[in-house]
């Protein structure tokens, strides 16, 4: 009986290239492709723009910068962040859809626009305030930071402050939160609260913006509440030790004080053996 070779002459040249790969392979001569690490003829390898060596298959492929897979070149693209800078060279439409989305679940600063509880987001790759607000990070140390909120001309910084979770503190600051804008809507004035991360996830940033033209006439109403309800002293000492004043130790009460002697210019040797005398007394 006949033989009939029903094969395309694709896929006799396809069976024959197989072929010569595994003889060559067997023999020691084959070269292996960098990406997909199968073996070929040497005439198949060739270098790419990063001096890879790398298969037909493989010649029009390139690394995402994120997951770091091989992907046909067509299938990157670059991503930048709000500022215009580039974040990743080639990243994949999963891993770009992964960052974007991480980026809306957990931003760095959330705009409040007077009592309307919608939140405006501002994150690495998107900013909802269409340019209102702009959040910078101020690294403090190799793992410390915080941000600051930087605002467009439409808008005039007012107040700032920290959030302190579970204190008394937190507690005063709501107050005045809640004081500040009562009055405000009262006088039809426009504002704007921005909540900031820090990297102490039991601290949160807190600055309050009125429309341009405005902080002049809030200032002293801001300067009343401050007075009654923002005390600095109270705050340095639960910022610093994580308890309510009330609750402080004498040992909580040197380390706050000497704290305090730092910022205001002592050096830590003069600092310490302040503190230690008025433990001796």
């Amino acid at each position: 009986m006949e033989f009939i070779d029903k094969r395309t002459p694709k896929e006799v040249k396809e069976n024959k290239l197989a072929i010569a790969r595994r003889i060559a392979k067997t023999n020691g001569k084959a070269k292996q492709c960098d990406m997909c690490e199968d073996w070929f003829l040497p005439k198949e390898i060739k270098e790419n723009e990063e001096g890879l060596d790398v298969c037909p298959n493989c010649i029009n492929r390139a690394k995402c910068d994120c997951c770091l897979e091989y992907k046909d070149k067509d299938e990157l693209r670059t991503l930048t962040d709000i500022n215009g800078e580039i974040q990743y060279e080639n990243i994949c439409e999963n891993c770009e859809d992964s960052v974007t989305s991480d980026d809306r679940n957990e931003p760095v600063a959330t705009v409040i626009y007077g009592n309307d509880d919608y939140p405006h987001t501002i994150g690495y790759y998107h900013d909802d305030t269409e340019g209102d607000f702009k959040a910078v990070y101020h690294r403090t140390d190799g793992w410390r930071g915080y941000y600051d909120i930087e605002c467009s001309d439409d808008w005039e910084a007012v107040h700032s402050d920290c959030i302190l979770s579970y204190s008394h503190d937190s507690e005063n600051l709501k107050r005045f939160d809640e004081l500040f804008r009562k009055a405000l809507d009262t006088m039809g004035i426009k504002y704007a609260r921005v909540f900031s991360r820090t990297s102490n996830i039991f601290s949160q940033g807190y600055d309050f913006f009125v429309e341009k033209g405005m902080a002049d006439k809030v200032e002293a109403l801001r300067v009343v509440l401050s007075a009654k309800l923002r005390d600095d002293d109270a705050f340095r000492a639960t910022a610093l030790t994580g308890k309510d004043p009330e609750n402080l130790d004498e040992h909580d009460k040197l380390f706050v004080k000497a704290s305090k002697l730092l910022e205001q210019g002592m050096n830590a040797e003069q600092a310490v053996e302040y503190v230690f005398g008025e433990m001796e007394e």
